[in-house]
């Protein structure tokens, strides 16, 4: 079945756009489920992607599935063709987690020549990204216009004079539990609107001795609703709209 068709009827108050669900246990899965949490699991290799392939099977979850920059060196053709052949009948929405990085990254050639072979796919299979932009977003920018993608979200972005860019192209980004403490964070709220709000854990990603959850998101919800000084529920009706303009459930 093509991935536009799929729905998750999961009945959900609050969403995890961005997550490594491969690396939680299935207790940790159910336990977010329990507490009305929708997650969206990212790959990042070939072995998360069929990790992640499973836990969709027996969660009946959305998947993003894709190559990350980092593991650009590692990708060869019949990893790309793989990609290919999965999106055309899984429970897939989306690619990613894809993108640049010019701190950690190796071979910034490398992972353009990646990055572009994953737009071509999303293009074609209409697909939404997400994506990783450690300082690229400009890069990241003029190649997802170049290749037309209408969907995209940036994870985890600090404050940048890109986003203004971001905010009047219509994507998204996605704010975590940094939030409460990362001025950079509520800086970049500021300038984007509302409608281009997602929220994610990066779960379960330890960033400063703090292990990051999925169960994070409703936290972030909070943090998100006192910035912009309305009521949880309002944004919560508001982050649902947006998480449909994304993609398609």
């Amino acid at each position: 079945m093509p991935a536009e068709q799929h729905k998750f009827k999961f009945n959900f108050k609050y969403f995890d756009i961005h997550c490594h669900a491969y690396e939680y246990s299935l207790n940790e899965i159910e336990y977010f489920l329990n507490n009305k949490i929708l997650i969206f699991s990212v790959s990042e290799d070939l072995e998360s992607i069929k990790k992640n392939l499973e836990i969709s099977k027996n969660y009946n979850l959305p998947i993003f599935v894709g190559f990350h920059p980092w593991n650009s060196e590692k990708i060869s053709k019949n990893d790309i063709n793989f990609l290919n052949k999965i999106i055309k009948f899984e429970n897939i929405v989306g690619i990613g987690e894809i993108g640049l990085d010019k701190v950690f990254g190796k071979n910034f050639e490398k992972q353009k020549e990646i990055f572009i072979e994953q737009l071509k796919i999303a293009k074609e299979y209409d697909l939404a990204i997400n994506v990783h932009s450690l300082k690229t977003l400009k890069e990241v920018i003029d190649l997802v216009i170049k290749f037309d993608i209408k969907k995209v979200n940036f994870h985890w972005v600090n404050y940048s004079s890109y986003l203004e860019e971001i905010k009047n192209l219509g994507y998204f980004c996605s704010f975590n539990i940094t939030i409460k403490n990362k001025e950079n964070h509520k800086k970049a709220l500021e300038v984007l609107d509302i409608k281009n709000i997602l929220t994610e854990s990066d779960g379960p990603y330890e960033y400063k001795n703090i292990k990051m959850s999925s169960i994070d998101v409703i936290e972030v919800v909070k943090e998100i609703s006192n910035f912009y000084k309305i009521k949880e529920e309002k944004l919560i009706r508001q982050l649902k709209r947006n998480l449909k303009n994304f993609i398609k459930l």
